[in-house]
């Protein structure tokens, strides 16, 4: 006996059909790349510039000329389209992985952008200045050294950029003598911290003279980057005098607790040996509490 068996349950399957999955991936895979370079196109914030580079990716062949082609649109009217210079920089650090020589002289221009905005009138395209500064010294180091000379004391009230980046930069590339030059002033904030440790190599006698400088400064960022420079040096304990009264009489509670902990958890034996005897010998009960669960980590 026959029997009849009903295809209507068919009708509810999935399709497993590689070759229609596969026109269909087609067809929508080149719309995804157009919505992309349409999205870079009229990109108007740094997030929009991200998705579209995520989208498209960096070997994509429309990519360089599409950021090439947004940056010069807004660089042709930046006060309408990018105050603030915040889709440039963007732009400029989406270009890093396929930047070319060709490339440099918009770098350069890119580097020298300055824009100021009513009604304080300050300069907002410091993040610029300090991303093409970054992009830069990867195609042309010599080239680069000399713009992050020229910005070391670039900033605003706002932000230490580009300067900051200028230390950075220069640090990388070995040319600590511009930065121990910029030390002299003295410097402020964390370009400064960032200028002091990149002392790590400078001749004793350098160091002893960034003491005098900075080891009675009141900005925690200073001497925070001093005490990352002598706790870094092989020769650390050539400075033992120096922080053990530090340690013993600054009022820089959170600081002191810092320079306590590393020096303990770092195992300085002659260091550890000098906190203990200030652990003693303070007369500030905060200080020697500080120091006592400092070296209970040991």
């Amino acid at each position: 006996m026959l029997t009849v068996v009903s295809t209507e349950w068919m009708n509810d399957r999935p399709i497993d059909d590689r070759s229609h999955r596969g026109r269909y991936h087609r067809r929508n895979v080149a719309p995804i790349g157009d919505r992309a370079l349409k999205l870079l196109a009229g990109a108007r914030t740094p997030e929009a510039v991200r998705a579209a580079v995520e989208l498209l990716g960096d070997n994509h062949p429309q990519l360089r000329p599409a950021l090439l082609d947004r940056y010069a649109a807004l660089a042709a009217n930046p006060y309408r389209l990018d105050q603030g210079a915040h889709v440039r920089a963007e732009i400029v650090r989406s270009l890093r992985p396929m930047i070319t020589y060709a490339d440099i002289p918009i770098l350069e221009d890119a580097a020298a952008v300055y824009e100021r905005l009513p009604p304080s009138k300050e300069d907002v395209a410091g993040g610029l200045r300090g991303a093409a500064l970054t992009v830069l010294s990867q195609v042309d180091e010599r080239l680069a050294s000399f713009h992050a000379a020229r910005m070391l004391g670039d900033a605003s009230r706002f932000s230490e950029e580009p300067g900051l980046t200028a230390v950075r930069v220069l640090a990388a590339l070995g040319h600590v003598t511009a930065l121990y030059a910029y030390l002299q002033t003295p410097a402020e904030g964390e370009r400064c911290a960032e200028a002091l440790r990149a002392m790590i190599d400078a001749p004793p006698s350098a160091v002893r003279h960034l003491i005098e400088l900075y080891g009675s400064a009141a900005d925690q960022l200073q001497l925070l980057g001093l005490f990352d420079l002598l706790l870094g040096r092989p020769d650390r304990d050539d400075y033992i005098a120096f922080i053990a009264d530090f340690l013993r009489s600054s009022e820089l509670l959170e600081l002191c607790r810092s320079v306590a902990t590393t020096i303990v958890a770092e195992q300085y034996p002659r260091l550890v040996e000098m906190l203990r005897d200030v652990q003693a010998s303070t007369h500030d009960r905060r200080l020697a509490d500080a120091y006592t669960e400092a070296l209970a980590l040991r």
